[in-house]
């Protein structure tokens, strides 16, 4: 039986959502994969009546060495003292094979528009929509209630064609591609540096009935190992990443490509933005919510062929 130690980090800060990607962050930092973060909600109609809500901003991981838990706790102490957030740690131990039907309590149907859904694979829905897209979040981060991730969806629908192929750069549990895929999409890739969000990604994709020629993922650490070019790239991960990732894109671009880039506080939206137009990335629609933002563009980069 393996054990894991959830390690939760509880704050308050005068912007709550630049102090969750901060916090975030130091778990990332050492390679920590199903990093989930949690903020209170207000219940909606779809949620039903045994929806059970945080009531507090918190960030937590799941770890197995303690020397690792001991370094996260230490380097979100300094950061939180600098940056004057009021922090608390928690910690149990929880088993592995527990882990991904114990989140079940806590999921609900996320309506992203009139067309789109996304659903816990054990939930059930009131209404019919165009698109269902079914999730078993399982280990990896991403159920489809952070405002990245339905922000990046919103684009997506605007964006996707026919046949398009789609490259998704840090794809957590899938729920980008399913979507892609339910959209049109061709070809679909994508890509994680967490073996855990790899393996769900697969499990999503098949729940979805997305044949399997229709896609590959694999663990890889942003574009280094893919060369080929897509039509469609979408990055859902933080701001500080995405700057480093934009120089490399063009390796997997051609002269039209459209990107989604979304992970992005409020705050380092400008950073973005002046990084994509440095390498020839025009933005196009900007989406904002709850400090959150998604930013479109479109590659115009004419040294660069199909």
């Amino acid at each position: 039986m393996n054990i894991l130690k959830e390690l939760k980090v509880i704050f308050e800060a005068e912007n709550n959502e630049s102090a969750s990607e901060l916090i975030a962050d130091c778990f990332y930092e050492h390679n920590v994969g199903g990093v989930v973060l949690e903020s209170p909600d207000e219940k909606t109609e779809e949620w039903g009546e045994d929806a059970i809500l945080s009531e507090v901003y918190s960030v937590a991981g799941y770890i197995y060495e303690n020397e690792t838990l001991e370094l996260i706790k230490t380097k979100v102490s300094a950061r939180a003292e600098d940056l004057n957030i009021k922090i608390r740690f928690e910690i149990k131990e929880i088993r592995e094979e527990d882990w991904a039907h114990s989140w079940k309590d806590f999921f609900y149907p996320v309506e992203i528009s009139e067309n789109i859904v996304i659903r816990p694979s054990w939930r059930k829905l009131d209404k019919k929509y165009k698109i269902v897209i079914d999730i078993d979040p399982g280990m990896a981060f991403g159920s489809g209630s952070h405002p990245t991730t339905t922000l990046c969806i919103k684009l997506l629908e605007q964006i996707v064609e026919k046949e398009d192929t789609v490259l998704d750069i840090g794809c957590g549990s899938g729920i980008l591609m399913v979507g892609a895929a339910k959209l049109g999409a061709g070809k679909l890739k994508g890509i994680d540096n967490d073996s855990a969000a790899v393996d769900i990604s697969r499990e999503n994709m098949k729940l979805n009935g997305i044949k399997e020629k229709k896609y590959e993922v694999l663990k890889s650490n942003l574009v280094d190992n893919t060369d080929e070019r897509f039509n469609v790239i979408v990055a859902n991960i933080l701001a500080e990443v995405i700057v480093e990732l934009i120089p490399n894109l063009d390796k997997v671009s051609h002269e039209k490509t459209k990107f989604i880039f979304s992970g992005i506080i409020l705050e380092k939206k400008d950073m973005v933005l002046e990084k994509m137009r440095k390498f020839n990335i025009n933005p196009d629609k900007i989406y904002e919510e709850s400090g959150w933002v998604a930013i479109s563009g479109i590659y115009n980069n004419q040294d660069i062929k199909n």
